[in-house]
């Protein structure tokens, strides 16, 4: 169940907690959070994921996302833990160490599982001194190279759209609403959505066996053909990105 604000936990159960960014949730995502729970017992489960890397806050910096916002709800959703919420990297978080930020929270947590080298808190603090039960899950590794969410941003760049979803272990998710373009009918994504280079790729509706295929323009526009119109749902569109550009 997806959550805004932390007051809405239960305080009277414990939580298994995982903390990320989780940014296109691939497979060394997934490989976590089955882990987070697996080692539940009896505790609720409680996935908290940044919209958006804290370096991009950091660094003063933006870069574009796998997963916007709104998609990581959508796919955070599928996952069936207790308890998601997502929040902003902000100046209060930053200033926090780790205590301070599980006060903030604001429950009982009795387990932490995260990715390897996972820190976190005022100064990137280890979390193996803290007063948890903590696992850290090894990498996951694909075509002999380690997942992770800078290397599938690299593949989608440079349009290696098969490769980056062997990652994931699905195909690349895009949401896109439908805008009236210089009086022409197109999909555009939100801002800072990553999309390959221009170019036209397979694709399906999300979770339809139906292939097509899309163009992807300039400026974050995608082209449909009309017939695909029939699976818009409030003007937006949720695309299984398949293929290769041509």
């Amino acid at each position: 169940m997806q959550i805004s604000d932390f007051s809405q936990l239960d305080k009277n159960f414990k939580y298994s907690l995982s903390i990320g960014t989780f940014d296109g949730l691939h497979l060394g995502h997934i490989k976590t959070l089955n882990r987070l729970k697996q080692v539940s017992n009896g505790t609720k489960t409680l996935v908290i994921a940044f919209i958006s890397p804290p370096r991009s806050y950091i660094n003063h910096k933006n870069q574009d996302l796998l997963t916007t916002k709104s998609e990581k709800v959508f796919l955070l959703g599928n996952i069936n833990n207790d308890y998601y919420m997502l929040i902003n990297f902000n100046s209060t978080i930053k200033s926090m160490n780790q205590k301070e930020f599980l006060n903030y929270i604001g429950v009982d947590i009795e387990n932490l599982v995260v990715g390897k080298n996972f820190r976190f808190g005022k100064g990137r603090q280890d979390v193996s001194n803290l007063n948890l039960n903590v696992e850290m899950c090894d990498y996951e590794v694909v075509d002999n190279e380690i997942v992770s969410s800078s290397l599938i941003r690299n593949l989608i760049s440079d349009g290696h759209v098969g490769r980056a979803n062997r990652m994931m272990g699905r195909n690349y998710y895009i949401e896109a609403k439908l805008k009236h373009i210089n009086g022409v009918e197109k999909f555009i994504t939100e801002e800072h959505k990553l999309l390959p280079p221009r170019g036209v790729y397979s694709f399906s509706v999300f979770e339809n066996d139906r292939v097509g295929q899309l163009r992807i323009e300039d400026n974050k526009i995608i082209s449909l053909d009309k017939e695909y119109f029939d699976f818009l749902d409030n003007g937006l569109i949720k695309i299984s990105l398949i293929g290769e550009g041509r």
